[in-house]
């Protein structure tokens, strides 16, 4: 490697923030993988976690996203949150910010590798006062 070369290597994933309105379903989106070169890439024996916490108390625990990877060969996942009643908080206030969450998606291979694909912030919404 020539040491005057400026090199990126590796991937932090794409930035894509979430919105949300509490006790809305978030999704289902769609997505399609591809590499570097914009070829779609093969999903077969890959299987994906995704999650939402909160970034001001993690321990809080994880709120599970449903990833589907339901034609691999075609690089196309889907993921949905189907209950975001969890999201709530104990505020009172229609109108004051609930908390500062955060999500990410991966891709784990065959091999047991992580890569994260999607990661980002989700911003909550109260449910309608009414």
């Amino acid at each position: 490697m020539d040491a005057e070369t400026d090199l990126e290597i590796g991937s932090i994933g794409a930035r894509v923030d979430l919105n949300v309105r509490v006790g809305d379903t978030l999704g289902p989106f769609e997505a399609t993988l591809t590499d570097d070169d914009g070829a779609v890439l093969d999903l077969t024996d890959c299987t994906f976690e995704a999650a939402v916490s909160r970034i001001d108390d993690p321990e809080d625990g994880l709120l599970p996203i449903t990833v589907t990877n339901a034609a691999p060969l075609t690089g196309v996942i889907t993921f949905a949150m189907d209950d975001t009643s969890d999201l709530a908080g104990d505020s009172d206030d229609f109108f004051q910010a609930e908390a500062t969450y955060a999500w990410f998606l991966r891709k784990i291979d065959a091999n047991g590798n992580k890569q994260t694909v999607f990661f980002g912030y989700v911003k909550v919404a109260k449910e309608d006062p009414i």
